[in-house]
């Protein structure tokens, strides 16, 4: 209890959390929800951070869909030794619910982001596209497509060239 009085008195608390990669890769599909986990990749680019886990949740009820992404990079320099995790959530409108397959947006300000999840095929991709309305943001050559795959390989790969740093 002392070393916490200290470390709150003094500005600095320290949080150990453990994360492990890869995590794993599933999918589920019920009457009202459905679930996807796994390993984002983009195709026709590289990602900034292909160290990641992705977990989409969708709920018929509320109509909405959250995503939940965790990735292990550096946002100091690709060459940095540094490492930082990263964060994000957002929340999509299911606008379509059809048997096995979930159509859900996320209109941000600068782009327009879609979840195709299709649990009879096995795949479920993010497509974003401009908005066209934020001039100060460089435009997409081409919408961004991404897919949640099982990342064991992809992470084993980065991880082992981190490990060379």
């Amino acid at each position: 209890q002392l070393n916490k009085l200290n470390d709150r008195a003094s500005g600095y608390v320290m949080n150990f959390i453990h994360i492990s990669f890869p995590h794993p890769y599933s999918n589920k599909i019920l009457n009202n929800s459905a679930f996807v986990e796994g390993t984002v990749v983009m195709y026709d680019d590289k990602i900034a951070w292909p160290i990641n886990y992705e977990t989409i949740e969708c709920n018929k009820h509320t109509m909405l869909c959250s995503v939940d992404s965790v990735s292990l990079g550096s946002l100091l320099s690709r060459e940095s030794s540094h490492l930082d995790i990263i964060r994000m959530d957002d929340f999509y409108k299911i606008v379509e619910w059809e048997g096995d397959r979930i159509e859900a947006t996320s209109v941000g300000l600068c782009r327009i982001s879609s979840l195709k999840l299709n649990f009879k095929t096995k795949e479920f991709f993010t497509i974003t596209t401009d908005t066209g309305t934020c001039p100060e943001v460089p435009k997409l050559k081409k919408p961004r497509i991404c897919e949640i795959v099982n990342g064991k390989e992809i992470i084993s790969k980065e991880l082992a060239k981190i490990g060379k740093k």
